[in-house]
């Protein structure tokens, strides 16, 4: 029997150049993580935040509050560095309203591959092989973190996998060698 366990930290993902309304660094390494909505959406922010940072990134030039027809967002958002409430100019240490980076790490990546091997010796120099071999063995799935922000709800959904297996993969192998 043998068995492979690969357990990492997570991908620093970077924000950019963005204002956090509402929360911290603190509170964004806490609330991001993958969520799975009704849907089966898979996003890495919560419902809230989503909403409210589409507001703020919807703006318009014309309407009396600066934001579009969603309205003005409430509550915590990400905002974009320069808005309808803070004019972006870049200075030597960057913007004067956004922070150059906002880095946080994604969801660990868990993986557990397990086999089992007979050699059975048939005679002389031949011998026969069973294994018996699964990848992904609790079907973990492990999603690349997303920080796509901006006025499209698309920008927030996770669409791709991290790693070559994505579901439980059995295999049955007979071999004789000699």
């Amino acid at each position: 029997m043998h068995g492979v366990a690969r357990v990492q930290s997570g991908r620093i993902v970077d924000f950019g150049n963005v204002r956090m309304v509402g929360f911290d660094r603190d509170d964004l390494q806490r609330m991001y993580g993958i969520r799975i909505d009704d849907r089966g959406v898979v996003t890495m922010l919560p419902e809230d935040v989503i909403a409210n940072t589409i507001r703020a990134f919807s703006v318009s030039a014309t309407s009396p509050t600066g934001y579009g027809g969603l309205g003005p967002p409430e509550g915590r958002y990400f905002a974009p560095a320069g808005g309808p409430d803070c004019v972006e100019s870049i200075t030597a240490t960057f913007g004067s309203c956004g922070e150059r980076t906002i880095e946080v790490a994604g969801p660990l990546f868990k993986n557990v591959d397990f086999a089992v091997v007979k050699l059975v010796p048939v005679t002389g120099r031949v011998r026969a092989e069973f294994r018996a071999e699964v990848l992904n063995a609790f079907n973990s799935t492990n999603f690349v973190p997303v920080t796509g922000l901006g006025a499209s709800s698309t920008a927030y959904e996770v669409i791709s996998l991290n790693g070559e297996i994505a579901a439980r993969v059995t295999q049955l192998t007979f071999r004789v060698s000699w």
